[in-house]
């Protein structure tokens, strides 16, 4: 596993990678961390071990599937960790993207949180689709992808913003 970044319009967001990998040896697992805050309550540590090894070596002289993964409003790339890791087990390099939604704290914060995400899902699907594809992105690891065989799945607004980006 791994994380990178990628600049999208006046934002930056964050692309959590989980790939196929040559682990013999590696016993240090991935640790995913996140603080959820939201208005009027205490913020909660959540704090997950993964199955993954932490900065892997990706398998050469192969070539394999992407799937770009977008979770739903509120959410973070290691959101559905469990999903990619299970992807990458099974012969898939997998693009999770952290949109990192707007905080909101009142009803007009959250309708432009909420716009906002109506325009950047897409905008972030297809920037980190074309990022992967140009070798712009951990390009030790996109390398590895066959660019005839790419996949985009979303949770809730990620899925909202996968059929957009699909055209529909």
């Amino acid at each position: 596993t791994k994380m990178d970044h990628l600049a999208v319009a006046d934002r930056t967001i964050g692309v959590r990678f989980w790939y196929p990998a040559a682990t013999a040896g590696s016993s240090a697992r991935a640790v995913y961390r996140h603080l959820r805050a939201l208005p009027g309550q205490q913020p909660l540590k959540i704090e997950e071990t993964g199955r993954a090894v932490a900065d892997a070596k990706p398998i050469a002289g192969q070539t394999f599937p992407l799937v770009i993964m977008s979770h739903g409003y509120g959410g973070w790339a290691e959101h559905m960790s469990r999903l990619g890791e299970t992807l990458a087990s099974r012969g898939y390099v997998v693009a999770s993207i952290y949109h990192g939604d707007q905080p909101f704290t009142d009803i007009g914060s959250f309708a432009a949180s909420f716009g906002g995400v109506l325009v950047n899902r897409t905008l972030d699907q297809r920037a980190v689709l074309n990022a992967v594809l140009g070798f712009k992105l951990a390009p030790e690891i996109t390398e590895q992808i066959n660019p005839n065989a790419i996949g985009l799945l979303g949770f809730s607004m990620g899925g909202y913003g996968s059929l957009t980006t699909a055209g529909v």
